[in-house]
């Protein structure tokens, strides 16, 4: 179900009037594409999205860097990199990308989000082994941190931008999500390939 841009009321599914039945304004532009709440709030939804992700971006990098500073004196040391790698995950997909991709077509919407997961897991993740290096992880875990948000937060400024100028998702960009899943099934058959070898090395093992 659609809304009207302007009163946000809900409008029938399959609705193609060319006004809103609440409250009569134009639901289609002059070139008789179809209105969204991103043409008539562009400027302040991008400001907004800018303002919030550049935020929680310096947020983050304080918070990598004070759970890399407890792991040197807490108990939590054993589990820093696990901690950090679900965080960015939660912060790529919570503070970052959701003033952004909340105005994303389904299509833009799931790519964006698959990319940018696979990138996580496959690129960025490795990263974080660095923290368990006794002191290093003052510096990387932060920049690691840090550097992800912005280059997130980057991505789906493009896309945003993009969504606006009704532009599609790119072709690279669908040829990339296919190799990301790819190499992840690989990798998933690989790391499930030495685990089993690791079982049956172990005593009753077959």
């Amino acid at each position: 179900m659609s809304v009207c841009p302007w009163c946000r009321e809900a409008l029938p599914t399959f609705d193609k009037s060319a006004a809103c039945p609440k409250c009569a304004k134009p639901l289609v532009d002059a070139a008789g594409a179809r209105l969204r709440p991103l043409d008539l709030d562009f400027e302040k939804f991008l400001t907004d999205a800018d303002a919030a992700s550049l935020l929680w971006t310096k947020r983050g990098a304080i918070f990598a860097f004070v759970l890399a500073a407890l792991s040197l004196v807490t108990i939590v040391a054993p589990f820093t990199i696990l901690i950090l790698i679900l965080g960015q995950f939660f912060w790529g997909r919570f503070f970052i990308a959701r003033r952004y991709t909340r105005h994303f077509a389904p299509l833009r919407r799931m790519v964006t989000r698959w990319i940018s997961r696979l990138v996580l897991v496959l690129l960025v993740s490795p990263a974080y082994a660095a923290v368990g290096i006794p002191g290093l992880g003052l510096v990387v875990a932060p920049l690691v941190f840090g550097g992800t948000c912005l280059g997130l937060r980057a991505y789906f400024r493009f896309h945003f931008l993009r969504e606006h100028r009704r532009e599609g998702v790119t072709l690279f960009e669908k040829a990339f999500l296919v190799l990301l899943a790819f190499v992840f099934v690989v990798m998933m058959v690989v790391v499930g390939l030495l685990v089993w070898a690791g079982a049956s090395l172990l005593p009753g093992g077959k």
